[in-house]
């Protein structure tokens, strides 16, 4: 009896684990989920904030600079009105992939929604190096993408914020960068623009 009975306490203690292991699993892919956007594998706007509330408190300590970028897509929404959102899906797949091989370790792309994605352009020297990373963004997206039988161009506009020591928070600088990006719209399609901040540092021209 008395083995019997350590038996059960022993399987009852096992069984009590693996529920408890399998909960803790659960909610750790839960919490995976809600930061991820399903349909491109990229950060979403939750991961974002951490993100960069993370990277500000760095340069609060440390000095430093960073720079936002705002883009979205060019034209996409005929995309989606002439050949349909499972095209359309695919493509903001195809972008999202174009965007990831663009940047360098300690840089971050997060889609925020729709046609919307934003970069943390980490640890620059000067603005100059975000006006270039720009350039080279709007170039990648506007190359011609294949999908199915269709062969499909979008370009994309982008907006820039700066942010040093004395940086804003997350919204104000997402608004920054959403400003410029509506400044870049105005002016025509495949564009950047800065949102103007003279005290941070820069090197040429910093509006194209």
């Amino acid at each position: 009896m008395i083995t019997a009975f350590a038996l059960g306490s022993f399987e009852s203690v096992r069984h009590m684990y693996r529920n408890a292991m399998a909960q803790l699993m659960a909610k750790r892919e839960l919490s995976s989920l809600a930061r991820f956007d399903p349909l491109t594998g990229l950060p979403n706007r939750l991961y974002l904030r951490e993100r960069l509330e993370g990277e500000l408190a760095n340069i609060r300590a440390s000095g430093g600079l960073l720079a936002v970028h705002y883009l979205d897509l060019d034209q996409f929404k005929a995309v989606n009105d002439h050949l349909g959102h499972p095209v359309g899906d695919a493509l903001l797949k195809e972008v999202s992939a174009r965007l990831v091989a663009l940047l360098r370790p300690g840089d971050f792309v997060a889609r925020l929604g729709g046609d919307e994605f934003l970069i943390l352009q980490t640890r620059l020297n000067y603005g100059g190096e975000a006006e270039m990373l720009a350039q080279r963004l709007i170039r990648a997206v506007r190359v011609p993408y294949r999908i199915g039988d269709h062969e499909i161009q979008v370009g994309t506009s982008v907006g820039i914020a700066l942010a040093s020591k004395a940086a804003d928070g997350f919204e104000d600088l997402i608004a920054q960068a959403d400003q410029a990006l509506y400044d870049a719209k105005s002016r025509g399609r495949n564009r950047f623009t800065f949102h103007r901040r003279p005290e941070l540092p820069t090197e040429g021209a910093l509006t194209g």
